[in-house]
């Protein structure tokens, strides 16, 4: 769009002159600096024409804000108006203005109501949850006993009254106790000033846990929310059977205006209402008296509509105040709600009825009516209301603070729509659960709160029940909608009518300024309607022999109107609607000589089961009608209902219906198609299968010849290459390796001749002493040899023996006793442990254990510990020569950090391997190499500097434990060792290791094949 603007600068600067014409005048566009400074200055200005008053939208023109631009052209406008010469010219400029056009508004969809309805359950569940969480809270003993002594002794009697006073007396101490309860109570309860502002700043409650909770309850201050809740904790300390009572605010699912906190204005007239609206809810009014309202607007703008996401603008802001520092610094004035979210229902034991109160803001007992009227001028939702008990039992009672629940506060509860009410439903029943925690686990049980109710719960049940019946019928149609006893006949729906003509009330409506009685009738007079098709798809047809007239004429859909132009007259556009009882179950015509009978389509129409002629059967099974076609039996299609595609109807076919008589021949053959088919279909299958392995194969052949081919010139070329090097030079290669084979021939002659080596730790010795260097070691450290293996490995090598012995699980074997050998076992430790498992897990004690080591020392220790046990014998025997152990007679041989001092390992298996019977076991536990690299270099770290220092302060040598950790590191890996057992004649079980603590240790196990 194009603006003209024209300017006719005067001869005298003295006169008026309009500041957007002299903006766009040529001397000052010819000005750079000028030209920047008004390409921002509009800029900015567009920018604020979005959000400000504009004049009505049929004006073509309107006026620009001068307010937004800089004060640096006003000087510049006095400058100018000193400094120009007089002279008279025209100018025309063309500017053009974006206009922004606002967005097309989409329609609600259903998926956004679904959103809706989906956010507005789960804020309701959190608010239920906390609430549960904040009444469980109430009703711990810590919180009972520094609130207990609160109540002087006087108001305790009156709860707790002499059973010889009258039932009406009693109801009225108790009333007198709940009125002196609050009344004493606030004075203890401290919800200063200053308090009150750190509610303001930070918008929630300062309790993350019971801890906070508890610190509440100890200093008695705080919000007047948690001032509610332990005053129910402080009569629940008292045995007064009282609950926690909430009102929820969770957010509407529903789009219509009522779900929003302000209603829209549209008109001028509203303007003083909605600003008075807004200051009373969120700043005060005195805010306003020091805002520059001056404007240069025209009178007859309208004030834009305020929107629920967008503050409401009163006014112009100056520069130095924004709008959040005003609401910031004005928050000590705000004010609270006039009604609680948190009160208490204590029971009356006299009457069995709850009664409320409310300690903290209202300071009301027994009037739970004005309830509404607070909430109301507060404008929030009534809609739930829900009260906790001291089993964690959660109820609805909403309708005991409410006159117009069905009219208008059901309306807006999760109950009133589809699925709603089961939902609700489920909801509270999962809430009557009580949770109890045992370490990480939440083991869930269900609180029976008696099959039988209570009878404070059957009163209350009762009086729900009488508020419902004598609810007031609403006086206006917004709240007739959806209700559920009333309803109107504008409200009916299109397949409704009213049977009853007699109305229960009338509703005055005013149409064209004439006052109009409308009929109010009861919605259980509703009848359901429908067409002769729908009750044809419901099994039933229109009585024929009485004539029946249509209860209600109504105009076809469109569709099908259209739809059946060409086959009907276009005249008959409206359709007529029948009542059950016009109605009558349809019967359909017999089989008769296995004949099945069919529509004019060649198919059977079978909505419902009774619809099935008498003599038929249905089988809704696919394909089943080839079947029938190859035996030659009569049968028809089943239409079973429809789907509408591109607006049309199409059929559903499912099965097929056939006489009664060949029900079996018809099955049995469908059956055996069914299974040739799945026989065609696998056979398919193994085709496709095969022409894939074939083409596989095809592709292996093809690399093998390509390999072959490849290898076959790579050797060609090697040969080629061998030749050009010569005589002479394969002559000296041959002579070389002469050369090399005679050295290496004397070196074995001379090793043959010089004595074996072998390690000890990392020194390299003649075997002949290893044995002796061994047996000093162990000498040295016998003494405290087990108290260093616990420091050493703190104490995790009794869980690795705990596993050895436990993989070994020896015992009683077909109920005969094992004979046992446990080699290098000189302290008895695995010895012990072996007879311990088969005593405890086998009841068996006659398994002997024979423990065989090379170190008298170690053994005396082994004696002295295991001196009251006489199925242990001791052996001094080297584990490379078991002189005293007869062939094939052990059942189970063990070997526990042993085998790594031995001299040749090999020996050891093979003696291991004579001794053991044919069934017979080797187990070794024995330190190995770890399998994670960050691991390893801490654990070496270890074993060379922190082994050897533990070593020196306990025992004070340092050279044993140096060794020990050298023959470690010296020891074979898990895969080696494996592999020497399997030389040595054993049969691995499995891969013949299981690692210990990422391969530190490892158990090596074996059988006799």
């Amino acid at each position: 769009m194009k603006r003209k603007k024209t300017m006719e600068l005067k001869k005298s600067f003295g006169e008026p002159l309009d500041p957007f014409e002299y903006l766009f005048s040529e001397d000052l566009i010819q000005n750079e600096f000028l030209q920047k400074k008004i390409k921002d200055s509009l800029s900015e200005k567009s920018e604020n024409e979005e959000n400000s008053l504009t004049d009505n939208s049929n004006s073509e023109e309107s006026e620009p804000e001068w307010e937004d631009f800089d004060l640096y052209f006003q000087n510049m406008l006095t400058e100018t108006k000193n400094s120009e010469k007089k002279y008279d010219f025209e100018t025309t400029i063309e500017r053009k203005i974006e206009i922004n056009n606002k967005r097309k508004r989409h329609g609600i969809t259903k998926n956004d109501r679904k959103l809706r309805l989906e956010i507005h359950k789960l804020h309701l569940l959190c608010l239920i949850s906390h609430s549960s969480l904040r009444n469980s809270f109430c009703r711990d003993k810590r919180i009972h006993v520094r609130l207990k002594s609160i109540l002087p002794n006087e108001i305790q009697q009156l709860f707790n009254p002499d059973k010889r006073i009258s039932q009406y007396r009693k109801s009225k101490m108790f009333m007198s106790a709940l009125k002196a309860t609050y009344g004493m109570s606030k004075p203890f309860w401290t919800n200063s000033q200053l308090n009150n502002q750190e509610c303001v700043e930070k918008q929630y409650d300062n309790i993350f846990c019971f801890k906070d909770f508890l610190k509440a309850a100890e200093q008695l201050q705080g919000s007047r929310d948690l001032g509610a809740q332990l005053f129910v904790a402080l009569l629940d300390s008292n045995n007064v059977n009282v609950r926690l009572t909430v009102l929820l605010q969770p957010l509407s699912y529903k789009f219509d205006k009522s779900s929003s906190l302000y209603s829209s204005t549209s008109n001028i007239s509203n303007k003083n209402n909605d600003t008075t609206e807004f200051r009373d809810n969120y700043i005060n009014e005195n805010t306003f008296k020091n805002l520059d309202t001056t404007n240069n607007f025209k009178k007859k703008a309208k004030i834009e509509q305020i929107k629920t996401s967008e503050c409401p603008k009163f006014g112009l802001l100056s520069t130095n105040n924004s709008f959040s520092d005003l609401l910031y610094d004005n928050r000590n004035d705000i004010k609270e709600s006039l009604h609680p979210i948190y009160w208490a229902e204590a029971l009356n034991p006299s009457t069995q009825k709850w009664i409320f109160v409310d300690p903290m803001v209202s300071y009301l007992v027994g009037k739970p009516s004005k309830m509404e009227s607070l909430i109301s001028k507060s404008k929030n939702s009534l809609s739930y209301i829900m009260s906790f008990d001291k089993n964690g039992y959660v109820k609805d009672v909403t309708r005991r603070y409410t006159k117009h629940f069905n009219s208008k506060i059901k309306k807006q509860r999760i109950d009133s729509v589809d699925e709603g009410e089961k939902w609700w439903k489920n909801v509270l029943n999962f809430y009557r659960l009580n949770y109890i925690s045992v370490s990480f686990f939440l083991i869930y049980f269900h609180t029976l709160r008696l099959t039988k109710k209570q009878p404070f719960d059957i009163i209350e049940d009762e009086e729900f029940l009488e508020r419902q019946a004598y609810e007031k019928i609403p006086k206006n149609i917004k709240d007739l909608k959806d209700h559920p006893l009333f309803i109107i006949e504008r409200h009916l729906k299109r397949e409704q009518i009213i049977s009853s003509k007699k109305p229960c009330s009338y509703i005055t409506i005013k149409v064209n300024e004439n006052q109009i009685k409308e009929p109010i009738f009861y919605r259980k007079d509703i009848v359901t309607v429908l067409s002769a098709g729908k009750w044809y798809q419901r099994g039933r047809k229109i009585k024929k022999k009485f004539g029946e007239q249509p209860m209600k004429i109504v105009p076809k859909y469109k569709e099908f109107a259209f739809q059946n132009e060409s086959e009907t007259n276009i005249r008959h556009n409206t359709i007529g609607l029948y009542s059950e009882l016009q109605t009558e179950l349809y019967i359909p015509p017999p089989v008769v000589n296995g004949k099945v009978p069919k529509n004019s389509y060649g198919n059977l129409d079978i909505f419902v089961s009774s619809m099935i002629p008498k003599g038929a059967i249905h089988l809704p099974f696919p394909g089943i009608s080839q079947a029938a076609k190859i035996l030659g039996v009569d049968y028809a299609d089943t239409v079973v209902g429809f789907k509408f595609e591109k607006k049309r109807p199409l059929p559903i076919i499912r099965g097929i219906v056939i006489a009664q008589e060949f029900e079996e021949a018809v099955c049995l053959t469908f059956k055996i198609m069914e299974e040739e088919k799945s026989e065609k279909i696998s056979q398919k299958m193994k085709e496709i299968i095969l022409i894939r392995w074939k083409r596989f194969y095809k592709k292996l052949c093809i690399y093998e010849r390509q390999s072959i081919f490849f290898q076959k010139r790579q050797l060609l070329m090697i040969t080629i290459g061998l030749k050009r090097l010569g005589k002479a030079l394969i002559q000296k290669t041959l002579f070389i390796v002469n050369h090399q084979r005679y050295f290496s021939y004397c070196h074995i002659l001379k090793d043959q001749n010089s004595e074996k080596t072998t390690h000890f730790g990392f020194k390299e010795i003649p075997e002949s002493e290893k044995e002796k260097l061994v047996q000093n070691v162990f000498t040295s450290v016998a003494s405290s040899y087990d108290k260093m293996n616990d420091i050493m490995s703190l104490g995790i090598h009794r869980l690795w023996k705990n596993e050895f012995v436990q993989r070994l699980d020896p015992g009683a074997l077909n109920g005969e006793p094992m004979n046992l050998l446990d080699v290098a076992g000189g302290t008895g430790d695995i010895a012990f442990r072996l007879l311990d498992h088969a005593t405890d897990i086998h009841f068996d004690i006659k398994t002997k254990v024979k423990c065989v080591d090379l170190n008298t020392e170690m053994l005396e220790i082994g004696k002295k510990r295991l001196e009251n046990t006489k199925r242990i014998d001791f052996f001094k025997q080297n584990a490379e020569n078991l002189i005293d152990i007869p062939s094939s007679s052990i059942d189970i041989y063990t070997i526990a950090f042993g085998i790594r001092n031995c001299t040749q390992i090999m020996n050891v298996l093979k003696e291991a391997y004579r001794v053991l019977k044919p069934s017979g076991i080797f187990s070794c536990l024995e330190f190995s190499k770890i399998s994670l690299a960050p691991l390893e270099t801490i654990y070496n770290y270890y074993t060379f500097n922190i082994v050897p220092i533990m070593g020196h302060i306990v025992t004070g040598d340092r050279d044993s434990y140096q060794y020990l950790a050298e023959s470690i590191a010296k020891h074979l890996d898990q895969k080696t060792f494996s592999k020497m057992m399997k030389d040595a004649g054993f049969k691995l079980v499995g891969d013949g290791y299981h690692n210990l603590s990422f391969g530190i240790a490892a158990i090596h196990t074996a059988s006799i094949i």
